[in-house]
């Protein structure tokens, strides 16, 4: 089978495609190559500023981009109901969303409701957005919710502690590799709940495996010229780690709780493929207490 490529991507015209965290990294690469296949692309950004200069270097590339900055602070709640809030008013429906926004070990802190930042940038406010938007996307056919997931949603039961991962106390170097492991769960729980309400959207997953963008820039010195030192011999672009996703969102043979990754060594890079999830993302009792849980939130 060939390779998966840009060129592979179908016409998207007429498409609303939302993509959270689109301004930098994989989920600018993501919104640039969906732009160029005619889709009308719900750039969210945390403020209209960033937002501005990634529009506009997709417009230098594609002047024919239809793109709409959609500004809203994930670690709030009350911004993304307004973002939300906004989506709904200005769109009837959508037919893909792209859950990408996330944060990787930056010193301590909070979002603005008290919540351990990665739990609540890189899950919890997916769930709640998703949840939010699911008037206007479970009766579009053929739509999907895409989340992504990490090379390091591998852990271990013990690291998955539903009475302290959302506190202070949860945070530490696992603690990005906990949230995507949440993300995992709840693409599953999502697809499960999907079919209870007989929805026409399915809910996938995908992966990057490894690529350098902003995202490590609060890794340690002796973590970041590692990286670097990798990046230059072995790791994928940014634009190449992003066709898991843009793949996961656009493969017209997708089904549901496909979990695309990189075919290469270890899944770091390589062309898209379908590869199973981690064995504990995929226990029912654990989606189930965690989607209890983030509606108590």
């Amino acid at each position: 089978m060939k390779d998966f490529t840009l060129s592979d991507i179908p016409d998207l015209t007429d498409k609303n495609i939302l993509i959270t965290g689109a301004t930098k990294g994989l989920g600018y690469f993501t919104a640039k190559a969906l732009a160029k296949k005619n889709a009308n692309i719900l750039l969210h950004s945390r403020n209209v500023e960033s937002g501005e200069i990634s529009k506009k270097q997709i417009l230098k590339d594609y002047p024919e981009s239809k793109i709409e900055i959609i500004p809203f602070n994930l670690a709030s709640k009350k911004s993304i109901k307004e973002g939300a809030d906004y989506i709904k008013s200005k769109y009837s429906n959508i037919h893909i969303i792209i859950n990408n926004a996330g944060v990787m070990h930056p010193p301590y802190h909070e979002t603005e409701d008290g919540y351990e930042i990665h739990f609540g940038v890189n899950y919890l406010s997916h769930f709640i957005l998703n949840n939010l938007l699911l008037d206007i996307i479970k009766d579009v056919k053929g739509s999907k919710i895409v989340t992504v997931g990490s090379i390091a949603a591998d852990i271990g039961e013990e690291q998955f502690n539903l009475d302290k991962i959302y506190k202070k106390e949860s945070y530490h170097k696992g603690s990005y590799g906990i949230s995507k492991f949440c993300n995992l769960l709840f693409s599953y729980e999502l697809e499960r709940h999907l079919r209870k309400i007989n929805a026409q959207t399915i809910s996938l997953a995908s992966h990057p495996g490894v690529s350098i963008t902003n995202i490590i820039r609060h890794s340690s010195k002796i973590r970041l010229l590692l990286i670097k030192i990798l990046d230059k011999i072995f790791l994928p672009s940014p634009e190449k780690a992003s066709l898991t996703t843009i793949k996961a969102a656009t493969d017209k043979d997708a089904k549901a709780n496909f979990y695309y990754a990189p075919s290469g060594f270890l899944q770091i890079k390589g062309s898209p493929k379908i590869v199973p999830s981690p064995p504990l993302a995929r226990r029912e009792d654990l989606a189930k207490s965690l989607w209890d849980l983030s509606k108590t939130l």
